[in-house]
């Protein structure tokens, strides 16, 4: 009888279901998701890179549209050096496509995460670059642009794009008394307001806003204290 009412009594612990929502699909544990997105990987024979990105997008180990976006590419890049097209294609091309980029950006859309906005201009940039691609170019000079073009893509469109939206952002900033809210975490809000600081001299301070569960702002809040940027921390707690 003791046992019988322990276990009345532990379910009732487990059972957090309020009645006004009973009727909604509960959430499935994040690591019970990952586990069964792996089964159907290996169905699918993916690259083992596949679920392990998959999973720092899934547990948000990996926050940031631009960290997203370049472990992407770099994923995209271990694939394409260890890729070699079957010996009966016709088309090396279509099978890239097919078989190492859709599968991929499909997987870590449907099954972790949705893509962000920079990830999903990368993956039409890659596509975009392996269609251009000459049907007649041996495999190893196509893997060796691809690569090329992965690398500049990175460098171009991120690195160089956000030191200029900084340097444009950052005119805005005055020399003395500003006061900066942000909310957060941004890789480029914080490399302008760092820039603003270090380079530029400016002083300002800044209002650094978070909310739960991923509390992003105590990583805005520690990068700007190193740097001796005087802050405010603000929580959301409604």
């Amino acid at each position: 009888e003791n046992i019988s009412g322990s276990s009345a009594t532990d379910n009732k612990k487990d059972d957090k279901t309020v009645s006004l929502f009973s009727h909604l699909p509960q959430p499935k544990h994040p690591t019970d998701q990952h586990l069964s997105s792996i089964s159907s990987t290996i169905d699918n024979n993916l690259h083992p890179a596949v679920p392990t990105l998959g999973h720092l997008y899934q547990t948000h180990s990996l926050l940031g549209g631009n960290a997203r976006c370049r472990a992407m590419l770099q994923t995209f890049a271990l694939f394409l050096q260890s890729y070699t097209p079957p010996p009966d294609t016709r088309d090396f091309r279509v099978d890239v496509d097919h078989s190492l980029l859709k599968p991929a950006f499909q997987y870590w859309t449907t099954q972790c995460r949705p893509h962000s906005v920079s990830m999903g201009n990368a993956f039409s940039f890659l596509k975009l670059a392996v269609a251009n691609l000459e049907r007649d170019l041996e495999w190893n000079e196509a893997r060796e642009i691809l690569l090329e073009s992965l690398e500049a893509y990175v460098t171009e469109r991120i690195q160089y794009a956000g030191k200029a939206i900084s340097r444009h952002a950052g005119s805005k900033i005055q020399d003395k008394g500003d006061v900066i809210l942000v909310f957060g975490r941004s890789e480029v809000i914080n490399r302008l307001l760092l820039d603003a600081a270090l380079t530029d001299g400016k002083t300002f301070r800044v209002i650094v806003v978070d909310s739960r569960p991923l509390l992003e702002g105590r990583d805005t809040l520690e990068i700007l204290s190193r740097a001796g940027i005087p802050c405010t921390y603000v929580l959301l707690n409604a």
